[in-house]
């Protein structure tokens, strides 16, 4: 991927003009409540190196989230694998009836973990995992909970996904811009290339990654992670009301794709880009439309 710094210099966030869709086109979003926002930051870890930095993207997170309408935003830090599940457990069996839909932010040290199929063993099959404190998860297990059949109060609403982690060790190269020592949210030890096949995505859910399938997911200790950073400049500057949930994601990976790029000591990692992926079933817009102030 190459940069184009005129491109996004003039890259607009204005709101679009577009003739506005009929109300059946769009989510009910006007339930009581908007629903809950969860947030898991881990940044120590027993087995793996330290995420400088992470804690700026829980702050992130949560003005995102403020923005998009939420009031029931919570936040827990280095979990474990087993706390990860009992957590999202524990709230898919809450009754969301009264709210629009569900947010979970994540951001973690990723890897892929590789199996052979059992049905074809000449098939290796990768696999998304995000790692605890103590222990890994795979990315699938913690989208799964919240499905219709596990979660039945949120059949038919939204579901989102944003997740921060590395998904491999491919690298896109591109060309020098500034010195700021940047990480990666990955084991640090460089392995070969696999094919990935990523998280299964379910009706009604929206999972958007900060990186595609194999690649890593960089990290800047002094400002936080590069995908939730411009999350949170792209809704800084948007009437979530007016831009359509997927247009404001994909504004994001613009910003990424064309303001971002790596400097580190560590050649393999130095001068690379990166750009988001996202694995949308959604079946209508999402418009976060403000709720009435209480009186």
């Amino acid at each position: 991927m190459t940069d184009d710094s005129e491109h996004a210099k003039h890259f607009s966030y204005e709101e679009e003009t577009k003739e506005v869709k009929p109300e059946s086109d769009r989510y009910d979003l006007g339930h009581p409540d908007r629903g809950v926002a969860l947030i898991v930051c881990n940044e120590s870890f027993s087995n793996n190196v330290p995420r400088a930095g992470a804690h700026h993207d829980v702050e992130y997170f949560k003005k995102i989230f403020q923005k998009l309408g939420f009031k029931d935003i919570r936040d827990k830090y280095d979990l474990t694998a087993d706390d990860m599940l009992d957590w999202f457990t524990a709230v898919s069996q809450e009754d969301h009836s009264q709210r629009d839909c569900l947010a979970v932010a994540i951001t973690s040290h990723g890897e892929k973990y590789t199996q052979v199929d059992p049905k074809r063993c000449n098939v290796s099959i990768d696999r998304d995992t995000i790692l605890g404190s103590q222990g890994a998860v795979y990315t699938e297990e913690l989208v799964e909970m919240f499905t219709d059949k596990k979660c039945p109060s949120l059949a038919h609403k939204p579901r989102l996904f944003l997740l921060q982690a590395c998904r491999g060790i491919n690298l896109d190269d591109g060309v020098e811009l500034q010195r700021d020592l940047d990480e990666v949210d990955a084991l640090p030890i460089l392995v070969p290339e696999y094919t990935v096949s990523p998280a299964p995505c379910f009706k009604d859910f929206c999972v958007v990654y900060a990186t595609p399938p194999g690649f890593f997911a960089f990290r800047r200790p002094s400002e936080g992670s590069w995908f939730v950073k411009a999350f949170w400049d792209v809704v800084e500057r948007v009437d979530p009301s007016h831009v359509d949930f997927l247009h404001l994601v994909t504004q994001v990976i613009h910003q990424v794709a064309y303001t971002f790029q790596s400097s580190a000591d560590d050649p393999r990692i130095d001068a690379k880009k990166q750009s988001g992926c996202i694995h949308s079933m959604l079946t209508k817009d999402i418009f976060f439309t403000p709720k009435p102030e209480a009186h």
